[in-house]
């Protein structure tokens, strides 16, 4: 029986694939959705406000940020509909 919890809503996912204790969700979803790149073996939640660097740049908060075995950073994020630019803000997050 569905308990009527919406996995899109932000703070459900948060606890869904963000929760430091039960990392080995976040692990096989990634790896699942990688499909057969790198493995990821081990996963550590990182802070997920990126502060700014400079006058110019803007404040990004992600749904999830976290690290893995490779020291790759991994920003995990729901959508529930493709918002203009969005490609030129995921470049953003990491430059």
């Amino acid at each position: 029986m569905p308990i009527g919890i919406i996995p899109l809503v932000d703070y459900a996912f948060k606890m869904m694939l963000g929760n430091q204790h039960h990392p080995g969700v976040t692990i096989h979803f990634l790896n699942a959705v990688l499909a057969g790149r790198h493995r990821i073996t081990r996963i550590e939640f990182v802070n997920p406000i990126q502060l700014k660097r400079g006058a110019d740049d803007k404040l990004c908060i992600l749904d999830i940020l976290a690290v893995d075995d490779q020291a790759r950073r991994l920003n995990i994020e729901v959508q529930i509909a493709l918002p203009a630019g969005m490609a030129q803000r995921l470049v953003y997050y990491f430059r």
